[in-house]
C-alpha cells in the first residue's frame, strides 16, 4: 500500500514540476532576453555619448584654433548624436515599458532622462550661439559694406 502511494506522490511532484519548472523557464528566458536588449541598448548609448564628447571637444577646439566652418561641421555632428541619443534613450523606454514621467521609482532611469535634458538643452544653446555669431559676422558685414571696404 506504500508503494503506490509513493509512486503517485512522486507523480504528482514530476507534474507539478514539470508545469511550474516550464513556467519558470520561460519567465527566465523572458527576462534573459530583456536584460540583453538593454545590455545592448545601454552599450549604445555609451558610444553615442562617447562620440558626442568628442564631437564637443573638438568643436570647441575648431572654435579656439578660428575655424568656424570646421566648428559648425562638429556641433552639426553633436546635433544628430542628440537625435540618435533621443532614439536610443526611446528605445529604453520601450524596451523597459517606462513612460518618462514613471521614473520616480527607477534610480538608474532617472539618470538616463536628466541626460537627455541635459543633451537636449546643450544642443539648443549650441544651436543660439550659432546663430549668435552668424548674425554678429552679418551684422559685421553690413557695416564694412556701409564703410564702403568690402571683405
Amino acid at each position: 500500500m506504500e508503494t503506490w502511494l509513493l509512486a503517485l506522490s512522486a507523480s504528482l511532484t514530476v507534474l507539478v514540476l514539470a508545469i511550474y519548472g516550464r513556467r519558470v523557464y520561460i519567465a527566465v528566458r523572458r527576462w534573459q532576453r530583456k536584460q540583453a536588449r538593454l545590455d545592448a541598448i545601454n552599450q549604445e548609448y555609451e558610444n553615442l555619448r562617447s562620440v558626442r564628447k568628442d564631437a564637443v571637444y573638438h568643436h570647441g577646439w575648431a572654435q579656439s584654433r578660428g575655424e568656424f566652418r570646421e566648428a559648425k561641421d562638429h556641433e552639426a555632428h553633436v546635433v544628430d548624436i542628440d537625435r540618435l541619443l533621443g532614439i536610443v534613450l526611446q528605445s529604453f523606454f520601450t524596451s523597459r515599458a517606462l513612460s518618462p514621467g514613471s521614473l520616480a521609482s527607477f534610480g538608474s532611469s532617472t539618470k538616463l532622462w536628466r541626460m537627455a535634458g541635459w543633451m537636449t538643452s546643450r544642443a539648443l544653446s549650441l544651436l543660439k550661439a550659432q546663430r549668435r555669431s552668424e548674425e554678429a559676422r552679418s551684422t559685421q558685414q553690413m557695416w564694412q559694406k556701409a564703410a564702403g571696404c568690402t571683405p
